[in-house]
């Protein structure tokens, strides 16, 4: 039933692939340097021809004018041939040569591609690094930042003022005991010892005993 609908419609028959003609330019040169070489086996053959005749013609000479002059016919169509092949030769070695720097420009720019292409590839990398760099200096900044929180004292900070305050009215009350004659007791720091006179063992005059104060309250003063 297919068959009779076909035939009696039509169908479109789906066209074949097309085959890609398209010659790469190594190929080309193959195909060029191989025509080359069967042309040149040719010249060669027209040379044996062309020295075969030459000979039959010599042998004949005078003796046979008229196959000799067929010999040398003979010898001078070959020679034709052979230039029209050297003709071609010289055709496709200069078509191969074209082709040859095709080649080579065609290299050339493709390098010249890889290397557009290595280079922005080495920009980003750039990029990157940059990129890098500032993430590793922000990350030094937190940790400093860090740091400097934890070397802060914990708690409310004390008061600079009360601090001298304080120390000044130890001075003061210091001042003030010294000009008493009562020294402040320090844990550290020992009074001084005074250097007083050996009591004598008679019992002193009362103007001696005036004399022995005074000079002991003159003795601690100088100290």
């Amino acid at each position: 039933m297919s068959s009779l609908f076909s035939n009696m419609f039509g169908t479109t028959k789906k066209a074949p692939p097309k085959k890609d003609t398209t010659a790469t330019t190594a190929q080309a040169i193959q195909k060029i340097q191989g025509t080359i070489d069967l042309l040149e086996k040719k010249r060669e053959f027209f040379d044996k021809k062309i020295q075969a005749e030459l000979i039959e013609a010599k042998k004949l000479g005078t003796k046979n004018k008229s196959k000799a002059m067929l010999h040398l016919r003979r010898k001078a169509q070959y020679v034709k041939q052979q230039s029209q092949l050297d003709g071609h030769v010289q055709n496709l070695e200069a078509q191969k040569f074209a082709l040859e720097n095709m080649a080579t420009t065609s290299e050339m720019v493709d390098a010249m591609k890889y290397t557009k292409h290595a280079m922005a590839a080495g920009a980003q990398d750039i990029d990157k690094v940059q990129d890098l760099a500032d993430d590793l200096a922000d990350q030094m900044a937190d940790v400093q930042d860090l740091q400097d929180a934890l070397a802060r004292p914990v708690g409310q900070p004390l008061d600079e003022d009360e601090l001298l305050a304080e120390l000044e009215q130890m001075e003061q009350e210091d001042l003030e005991a010294q000009l008493m004659g009562v020294g402040v007791s320090e844990p550290t720091v020992a009074e001084p010892a005074l250097d007083l006179p050996e009591a004598p063992t008679a019992e002193p005059t009362p103007a001696q005993a005036d004399a022995a104060e005074l000079d002991a309250l003159a003795a601690w003063a100088a100290n």
